[in-house]
């Protein structure tokens, strides 16, 4: 005698299709994670700061990436003000050594570009990132 192995849902509704796999939390926490490094550069800190401000106490991982971004834009913004400076400076007092601040200037847009990248692949793969040469404002 062979037994037969049945479902176990009810016989007498027609069977229900399989439903698509929801995502799960993580994959939010990683697109939300990307996102606040990504939007950097097409909003400098209001993308970030939007994120970090819904998703305030939601979950560790999407602050920790957005306090990451906007700290990378505070100090960028410090670093260039520092830098406006220096070049009034030098276009005044000394004219042939003006041209070092245009690669202060250099400097600061790969420095921006190398950690943001850096940031949103740490982000991706789901591991904390602290930039470096950042002022830890926030």
């Amino acid at each position: 005698m062979e037994f037969k192995e049945y479902d176990h849902q009810n016989p007498y509704q027609p069977p229900q299709p399989p439903q698509p796999p929801r995502p799960s939390l993580l994959d939010d926490e990683r697109l939300m994670g990307v996102l606040a490094w990504v939007l950097q550069f097409f909003t400098s800190f209001i993308g970030p700061l939007i994120i970090y401000l819904i998703n305030d106490k939601r979950s560790a991982f999407i602050d920790q990436h957005a306090r990451g971004s906007l700290n990378v834009c505070i100090s960028v913004f410090i670093y260039s003000i520092i830098g406006a400076i220096g070049m009034f400076i030098l276009t005044f007092i000394f004219p042939p050594l003006a041209f070092l601040s245009f690669l202060y200037f250099g400097a600061i847009a790969i420095y921006t570009l190398v950690v943001t990248i850096k940031g949103a692949i740490a982000a991706s793969r789901l591991e904390a990132y602290t930039p470096p040469l950042t002022i830890q404002i926030l």
